[in-house]
Order: structure tokens, then sequence, then C-alpha cells
């Protein structure tokens, strides 16, 4: 069984007790005004948990059929974009009712992690060969797809740019569906 911990930015001390989920938590998405998140929930059956990031404690569970390794929040709508590991699958849960919202097929290998961008609307797969996806969730599609090898990424806070965590000891910046620039570092990144 995995566990959700809230920390202090402060002194590191525990906010609240911990949570406790039925797998390993592989990924969390927090919606912007911190109120509530949902966590992945890998080894209880496939589900993903909505928890109450203020006060602690879980608000439920949807079970998502598939090995859940990626999360992105669409905060406008209150949907969160489920990636899985072993297919190119996306299951939609509707974060509002907290249950399944319909699920969409892309050609991929499955995802290793997921990045989500401010508007919501667009979220990007990383492969599990290191390939990024860019997601369209309001037409539920693959839109485009870019050749790196990627461990993780995230989105700047405007959304215009991916900045994608990569094995040759680099970031490598992603804008308009290219690399576009690599950023040179000391070690291998395994996560940003």
């Amino acid at each position: 069984a995995g566990r959700v911990l809230a920390l202090s930015a402060a002194d590191g001390a525990t906010i609240w007790p911990p949570l406790a989920v039925g797998g390993a938590p592989l990924a969390m998405a927090l919606e912007p005004g911190g109120g509530w998140g949902y966590v992945t929930n890998t080894g209880d059956g496939f589900r993903v948990t909505k928890f109450d990031a203020r006060r602690g404690g879980g608000l439920g569970e949807v079970r998502v059929e598939g090995f859940a390794s990626g999360l992105a929040l669409w905060p406008a709508i209150r949907q969160v974009a489920v990636l899985h590991t072993w297919s190119g699958t996306v299951a939609l849960v509707d974060a509002q009712y907290n249950r399944p919202d319909g699920r969409f097929a892309v050609k991929s290998p499955g995802f290793r992690r997921a990045a989500g961008t401010p508007e919501g609307a667009t979220a990007w797969g990383v492969g599990r060969d290191g390939t990024l996806t860019r997601l369209d969730l309001r037409a539920k599609v693959a839109a485009a797809t870019v050749s790196v090898s990627a461990w993780d990424a995230a989105a700047s806070p405007d959304g215009k740019e991916l900045y994608c965590a990569c094995p040759d000891s680099t970031i490598t910046v992603v804008a308009g569906d290219k690399a576009v620039r690599t950023i040179a570092l000391p070690a291998e990144p395994r996560g940003i």
C-alpha cells in the first residue's frame, strides 16, 4: 500500500495525517487553488484517488481500467486525464462528480508520465519510448508527436514551452511541436 504525505515547505513537518492509497502513487495533480488533487493508485485495481489537499483525507476513488502512470488536470471543466503505462489509452475523470468521463486511445507504446498545460485542454504524454505526444483533450486525439528521448516533462507557466528531462544529461525545450533548444546539465535528470 502507498500513502500520500503533505509536508510544510517551511520546516518539512507533516501537515495532515498520511493518506493511505491502495498502491504505488506514481503521479499526482493538484488543482490550481490547492483545494483538491488526484493521485494514481496503480497497485489497487487501476484506480485514481481524489483527496482534500487542505485538510487531508480521501474524497473517493475512480476505476480507470489501466495502469495509471500520469495525470494532467483541465481545471476549467474540472477534468483529469489519466495516461496509462502499457497502452496509448487516456481515461478521463470528471473531477466535479468524481466519476469516469470517457476514454480515448492514441498510437503509443504507453506513457511514462504526463504534463498538463495551464489552459488544460492540452496535455503531453511522455511515452515509454521517450517520444512526446501532444494530446488535444477537447477533441480526444493525439494532435502531434515530437521525437525526443524524455524521461519526464513539465510545461512552462504560460504553457508555450515544454521542458523535457532527457537521459543524455540535458533538458530539451519543445515549442510549436518541435525541439527548439537543449540545456546541458552535469548529470542525468530523472524527473522535472
